[in-house]
Formats: structure tokens, C-alpha cells, sequence
């Protein structure tokens, strides 16, 4: 795997090949890494790429047309290697274009870009997906990025919202929980994990912001162009991280890929792009920029 490094004047982030991974986000002034660092013996990944599914399928199958098919939870791009077509000192692109062993697995012809930017305090990140085949496809992206977590401490962690919600959420075991009732603030402890995920599209706030614990720092994420969310750790202690999650679609329906719900449609040659934004904010970052 190729590690790509951009930096600017406050940050510097480091991005690999396999997945089109975001493998680390330092603050300069304070040398405070923002990203897991992908213990194998806990989770071995930092921020895979899920395309062209969020979520998975029973047994991992699914069909088009009535033809099955086997991918495995969250997509085949998080475990290939994407190429590397631009890189400068602040930015960088990385693609993957469909091949032999995607078509096995998902019969659609695409290509995928995600580029990776600085600017201040903030990375940018914007997701391109394009459909180069001859028939209507259908997908879903979005990031998984694991956010330092220190647990264990006496003051709990906790997500902001930019408004208040009522969140209705979704379990991989597909039972329904509650976790948010016209409520801005999500305290957030290892137990919430024992089942899994947490995943709803009925999130109205343009923003997330991340505070964890006993921090003087915290970490806003702009999703207004994925309408689902997924929040996603591991109960137990050594499992320091948390995964905020925004795409286009989430699930755990089987059958037709076409009856997934969210799941967007793209028309041949056409092009659809998005956003999400990782801003740091600090006591003294106001000051820094």
C-alpha cells in the first residue's frame, strides 16, 4: 500500500492506497492525532471506503434481476487499491475504476474519485461516483472514519447536533431504539456497542460535532449531502474509537439491490458528487487561523 501525505500550515494527513484510507489528521501546534490508529488486535482499519453498499446482506447475498450475487458488508472498494491520479502539497485524488473481480460481485460498471483537501483547520472530502456502463445504477457511499475515543474516563464523551432531534435508529440485528427524543446532546459509552451500529436517516442537523472526553478539543463533521448517519464502536475498553459515519444509504436488507431503501440511482455516463468536512476546533483555535 502507497501512503500519501498533504499538509498545510495546521494539519497534516496521511491517506493510503487500499481503501482510499484517511490513516491520520494531525494538529501541528498541538501534535494531536484525530484518527485510531488501526490496532490489528482490536480493528485493524482507520476510515475504509464503503461502496457500493453501507451496511451489508444476510449471508452476503443479494440479486439483480432476480441473478444473485455475494458482497461482503460494506463494500468491496474498502479492501481493494485505489490509483493515485493527482497530489499536491495540500491535496490529493485517488480512483477506482470497476474490473473483472467487481463485476463478480456488483455487474455495474463504474468509477469512483474521492479527493482529500486542506484548508485552515478543515479537511474537505468530496466523493465522485460515475456510472461508465449502459444501464441505470444503483449505490451507495460514504466515509467511515474512526475518531479518537478515550474511554474509561470520569467525564463522559458526547455528540453535538447542530438542532434538535428525534432519532429513531436501526440495529444490524434490524430491531429499532430510540436514542435521541427532541434532544442536541448524544452521551455516548461503551455499553450503547454491545449490539453494534446505530444507523437513521431522519438526522435534520447539517453538522455533528465530535467532544470526547476530558478533551479541550473537538471535531465537526458537515454531512448535509448524506442523509444517513451511522455511529458505530466496539464495547470494550482497548477500542478507543468511534466511527461517525455519513452516506448515502445504510442497511441490512437483502433481495433486490434495486429495493434497498436509499439506495440512489445513476443513469449511464452520468455523474453525481458530495461533500462531508472534518473542521478542528480548539480553546485556541480561533487564534491560530
Amino acid at each position: 500500500m502507497r501512503e500519501i501525505e498533504i499538509r498545510n500550515n495546521y494539519l497534516i494527513a496521511k491517506i493510503g492506497s487500499f481503501g482510499a484510507e484517511l490513516t491520520s489528521l494531525i494538529v501541528i501546534q498541538d501534535s494531536m492525532e484525530l484518527i485510531w490508529q488501526a490496532n490489528k488486535e482490536v480493528w485493524g482499519r482507520s476510515s475504509p471506503t464503503p461502496f457500493p453498499i453501507m451496511g451489508g446482506f444476510p449471508n452476503d447475498e443479494y440479486t439483480v434481476s432476480g441473478k444473485p450475487f455475494h458482497m461482503q458488508k460494506n463494500g468491496f472498494a474498502r479492501t481493494m487499491t485505489f490509483a493515485i491520479t493527482s497530489q499536491s502539497e495540500t491535496s490529493c485524488t485517488l480512483e477506482l475504476r470497476s474490473n473483472a473481480e467487481t463485476l463478480r460481485q456488483y455487474p455495474f460498471p463504474f468509477l469512483v474519485q474521492i479527493s482529500f483537501c486542506l484548508e485552515g483547520l478543515m479537511l474537505k472530502i468530496d466523493f465522485s461516483v460515475e456510472n461508465t456502463g449502459a444501464k441505470v445504477m444503483p449505490y451507495s457511499i460514504g466515509a467511515h472514519t474512526a475518531f479518537i475515543w478515550p474511554r474509561n474516563r470520569t467525564i463522559r464523551s458526547f455528540l453535538q447536533f447542530e438542532k434538535m432531534e428525534n432519532i429513531t435508529a436501526f440495529r444490524p440485528n434490524n430491531s429499532l431504539k430510540n436514542i435521541l427524543v427532541n434532544q442536541d446532546r448524544l452521551w455516548v459509552d461503551s455499553a450503547m456497542f454491545e449490539n453494534g451500529a446505530y444507523s437513521s436517516n431522519q438526522y435534520q442537523s447539517e453538522w455533528i460535532e465530535w467532544h470526547p472526553a476530558e478533551s479541550s478539543w473537538s471535531l465537526r463533521l458537515w454531512r448535509e449531502q448524506f442523509p444517513y448517519l451511522t455511529l458505530w464502536s466496539m464495547n470494550q475498553a482497548d477500542a478507543e474509537f468511534l466511527c461517525i459515519e455519513p452516506s448515502v444509504a445504510a442497511g441490512n436488507k437483502g433481495g433486490e439491490l434495486l429495493e434497498r431503501p436509499g439506495m440512489r440511482l445513476i443513469e449511464p455516463a452520468e455523474r453525481q458528487k458530495y461533500t462531508c468536512c472534518l473542521l478542528y476546533t480548539s480553546d485556541a483555535a480561533d487564534d491560530r487561523i
